[in-house]
């Protein structure tokens, strides 16, 4: 969120490494050489597109070829860039600002208005105030705050208060919210950098203690370790139950608002095992986070849709082109809207299909495993238009290829296997650590 910088990229890094090994012990993903995945056609299991963003683009770029395939749902912004707001907005995406964007933060000097607490809250609720007069018809989401976790490598950046601040904070802007927008304003939060169940425990009491509502709960997922990606769908599913206990809050959705943490945010297996472990668990929304890039830009800011895009910097006629972030997220779109049943035997191999494109996405994730071999079975395949005796199936990959250019899939191969009674198996070999597989049919 706004400028970040290499010092959060590093201390995240460090943070949740550590928590990972010294608290959880061993990683929870076995190394298991092969997988076996079944798809049945038939049976449809209708998904939420998950698929959002964060900043990420100007004007006119990322082009429209681009960013229409993507079909995003979630936008998040700060509201007082209209243009941004604006042309996010016209891509038909639930927009969230944050409204903290607008007010300042340690890192920017608070924009000359102070700390909330340093200056008896006038300034932060005259802002509130003005932000919700000025979006008075607007749909959007209202976030309060972004990343006010009381860690000392956020002091510096979004957060330098206490714990108890941040909750005064988020009851002042949500009473005047309430006053200026009336009982259908959407506000939520908190909005943390990391999944702390005693923290966002702690909010949800203090909210329902106090009658403020949490219209959508949101954290952010940005381990860097990929094999505790599986951990995102304990911790929805979790919080979920939990808030189930308050119906006070008015709970509507739950919104992982920042996620792929910096060392994996280029990896389509991994992007692709982020939405499916966010899904799986039950999250209404997931927008993808922006970190530095190679050349020291930040992604939310150099119109590369938070790093899947190539922005083109030397080039005196730029012409952005897609990275393997980019297919990621646009085979997952593509399949959106008419999922089948799909699931593997290894958490390492994460598999979603659609018949409507019939295709099979499969992304490998868990560390620095050797190659895998995955055993795809596929049934019911009269539903997709096969007929006879065989059909005809076309695997690409989608590599690990981090900033560079990708115009389309890798061919793999091309295979012609038996089918009996609508099924048939093809097995995948050599499937790369990071990346994507993605499986087409023609009948």
């Amino acid at each position: 969120m706004s400028v970040l910088t290499r010092l959060r990229q590093m201390a995240l890094s460090l943070l949740i490494g550590a928590l990972s090994f010294n608290l959880l012990g061993a990683p929870a993903l076995a190394i298991t050489p092969v997988a076996h995945a079944t798809v049945d056609f038939s049976i449809s299991t209708p998904k939420k597109n998950l698929s959002g963003f964060l900043h990420g683009l100007s004007s006119d770029n990322p082009l429209n070829s681009l960013l229409t395939p993507l079909k995003p749902a979630w936008w998040r912004v700060a509201p007082d860039d209209p243009m941004m707001y604006s042309r996010a907005a016209s891509t038909g995406a639930h927009m969230i600002v944050v409204v903290s964007d607008a007010y300042g933060y340690p890192m920017d000097n608070w924009q000359g208005r102070g700390a909330p607490w340093e200056n008896n809250w006038a300034n932060w609720e005259a802002r509130v105030r003005e932000l919700a007069q000025q979006y008075r018809n607007v749909p959007v989401y209202w976030d309060i705050w972004n990343e006010p976790d009381s860690r000392d490598w956020n002091a510096a950046q979004f957060w330098n208060g206490t714990p108890q601040q941040f909750l005064e904070a988020y009851k002042r802007a949500y009473t005047i919210l309430r006053q200026e927008l009336g009982p259908n304003a959407i506000i939520g939060g908190p909005s943390y950098a990391n999944y702390e169940q005693a923290d966002l425990t702690a909010f949800l009491n203090y909210c329902n203690q106090n009658n403020l509502q949490v219209n959508f709960l949101s954290w952010h997922e940005l381990s860097d370790v990929d094999y505790s990606l599986p951990d995102i769908a304990r911790h929805i599913a979790y919080m979920r139950s939990l808030a189930s206990t308050f119906p006070n809050l008015r709970m509507q959705k739950i919104l992982i608002n920042e996620s792929v943490g910096p060392q994996i945010h280029y990896y389509p297996g991994d992007i692709l095992g982020a939405l499916y472990y966010m899904e799986l668990g039950g999250a209404d929304g997931a927008n993808k986070a922006c970190w530095n890039d190679s050349q020291g830009n930040n992604n939310c800011y150099n119109s590369s849709l938070d790093g899947i895009i190539n922005p083109d910097y030397n080039s005196a006629t730029p012409n952005p082109t897609p990275r393997a972030g980019w297919w990621a997220y646009k085979t997952y779109a593509d399949g959106i809207g008419s999922r089948v049943k799909a699931g593997s035997d290894n958490p390492n191999v994460v598999v979603m299909a659609s018949k409507a494109p019939a295709q099979v996405l499969l992304g490998y994730i868990g560390g620095t495993k050797p190659p895998t071999n995955v055993t795809l079975n596929l049934r019911n395949l009269g539903i997709i238009g096969q007929k006879g005796t065989t059909i005809k199936i076309n695997v690409a990959r989608v590599p690990n290829g981090q900033e560079a250019t990708l115009l389309k899939p890798v061919p793999v191969t091309v295979t012609y296997p038996r089918v009996i009674n609508g099924s048939a198996t093809v097995t995948l070999t050599g499937m790369k650590i990071h990346e994507e597989y993605v499986v087409t049919f023609t009948p």
